[in-house]
């Protein structure tokens, strides 16, 4: 499963950027996979291209569908390719439009409706924080927002209430998390941090949580 990491330029541009110098994985249309080398990001005519190495494998432009990399810090990301040129060491791939997050999760993902919400405390600390809850599934989230405390990886929040609402409904219903785990944490250039958290339910817990999920999901 992806889900979309960004479509800002500057961030897909500040990502690319960070490849230089590594390695890509390229997906043909068979699916096959093969790594290349990343030789830099060029503009030309206020265009931004992509320059890799050609592996061996790639005949044709229209061969080449999607590359993936990994950062130190963040989770598998890829974006699609559009082939500009094409010669015998190199390939110009054009800026992608969006880059996106592959999903190596064993619970699906959902988004959530505008104004959803989670609060919650930090371990050992007394002030509240409120952040955006973008998506959920039964092990983990995705909170966008200021935290009121500089954060790190693997610290503990909780105890945390989810406020959820319906797409096509007023109804609100809560369910409150004891503890959950920051697994990333991506700053963005606005000051708002992007959180990714894991946490584990006992059944009857996550049994809730689905029922709370699926009151939006449908």
């Amino acid at each position: 499963m992806k889900e979309i990491w960004t479509r800002d330029v500057s961030e897909i541009l500040d990502e690319l950027d960070q490849v230089v110098a590594g390695t890509l994985s390229i997906q043909n249309g068979q699916g096959k996979m093969t790594q290349t080398r990343v030789i830099k990001l060029h503009e030309h005519n206020g265009n931004f291209y992509l320059l890799i190495e050609r592996p061996s494998e790639i005949s044709v432009v229209n061969d080449i569908k999607t590359a993936y990399y990994k950062l130190n810090g963040k989770p598998i990301l890829g974006f699609p390719c559009i082939p500009e040129k094409i010669s015998e060491k190199y390939l110009a791939l054009s800026l992608p439009e969006e880059i996106f997050q592959v999903q190596l999760r064993k619970f699906p993902r959902y988004l959530t409706p505008k104004g959803a919400m989670i609060s919650f405390l930090i371990k050992d600390k007394r002030r509240v924080t409120i952040c955006e809850l973008q998506d959920i599934s039964l092990s983990g989230a995705r909170l966008f927002g200021i935290p009121r405390y500089d954060l790190m990886e693997k610290d503990i929040i909780g105890p945390a209430t989810l406020t959820l609402s319906g797409f096509h409904s007023v109804v609100v219903r809560e369910i409150t998390l004891q503890d959950a785990i920051i697994q990333r944490i991506i700053p963005r250039k606005t000051g708002e941090s992007e959180l990714g958290v894991s946490f584990e339910l006992s059944s009857k817990d996550k049994k809730t949580l689905a029922e709370h999920i699926m009151a939006f999901a449908m």
